[in-house]
């Protein structure tokens, strides 16, 4: 938009109640209009800061952020969970990256086990090394790393595979309530640059527990049982019957978590009754209207 144009300008300040919190900003970085958090317009003394500004871009708060850190790229973040283990979350990880890199996207597949690889989070991984806990702070420092490393990537959209927003490593460090909410509030802000969606696979834990024990060796589900028990989660974990019960939990807090965060999400029901390629199908009905450049 160039706010030159009386026309435009004056349709911007007309506009200027559902804007909430909007600013404009000039190539030089000066800012020449702002719309307050009651939706209050206010030119910032048009005349004398449109002098010399030609060109100009008109843009959510955020997005200072990248344009002062020349970023320009705008990302999607594709956060993909699901109610338990066996319900097919990597597979539908594997299935998108390649649907999106296929439409001429370029995509970052983050791999469930990178988050012991990648650098921005190299602390997160070395303080549960060590110490066997990770705390919110640092978490959320890894994560502020993390957006700035895709947006100066150039990656259009990044698959994570049970990644953010870290619910069930909060539970396990047995935070309370108030702490899990506080910290999804300011975890959305800091994803905010890469708007992040979640695609929630949906099913009976059971069933999907079953299907990872199927798929894996026949310790791991005593190997699974055993590593919740270690976690001083509610409810505690005995056997397979409270790891149901405590996955049920996990569910409950995620879903809410990013349904009041307001947090885009695609769910994907009965996901252990449907086939991989199914559950493909549903999730990128469900993504095809929020990530740029599908067709």
């Amino acid at each position: 938009m160039d706010v030159g144009d009386d026309d435009q300008f004056d349709l911007v300040l007309a506009l200027s109640p559902f804007t909430i919190n909007g600013e404009g900003w000039a190539e030089s970085d000066e800012q020449i209009y702002g719309a307050s958090d009651t939706g209050t317009g206010d030119d910032r003394d048009r005349g004398r800061r449109l002098r010399g500004h030609r060109h100009r871009t008109w843009r959510r708060p955020y997005a200072r952020h990248r344009r002062r850190s020349s970023l320009e790229a705008v990302a999607t973040l594709i956060a993909v969970w699901g109610a338990s283990a066996g319900m097919g979350k990597s597979t539908l990880c594997a299935g998108l990256s390649f649907w999106l890199a296929d439409a001429g996207l370029k995509v970052d597949h983050f791999r469930e086990e990178e988050i012991l690889t990648r650098p921005q989070f190299g602390v997160v991984a070395d303080m549960f090394r060590v110490t066997g806990t990770v705390d919110v702070e640092t978490l959320m420092a890894a994560s502020a790393e993390f957006v700035s490393a895709v947006l100066e990537s150039g990656d259009d959209v990044v698959v994570a595979d049970a990644l953010v927003p870290f619910v069930p490593t909060l539970l396990a460090m047995n935070y309370p309530d108030e702490t899990i909410d506080a910290f999804m509030t300011d975890l959305t802000e800091v994803l905010a640059p890469l708007s992040p969606v979640m695609v929630f696979l949906d099913g009976r834990a059971e069933i999907g527990l079953s299907r990872a024990a199927a798929r894996e060796d026949d310790k791991w589900l005593d190997w699974y049982v055993d590593k919740l028990g270690r976690y001083e989660v509610s409810p505690p974990v005995t056997d397979f019957a409270s790891a149901v019960r405590y996955l049920q939990r996990e569910r409950a807090v995620t879903l809410d978590a990013v349904r009041r965060n307001g947090w885009p999400l695609v769910l994907i029901e009965h996901a252990d009754e449907r086939s991989p390629v199914e559950v493909l199908q549903v999730a990128q009905r469900g993504l095809a209207p929020r990530v740029g450049g599908i067709v």
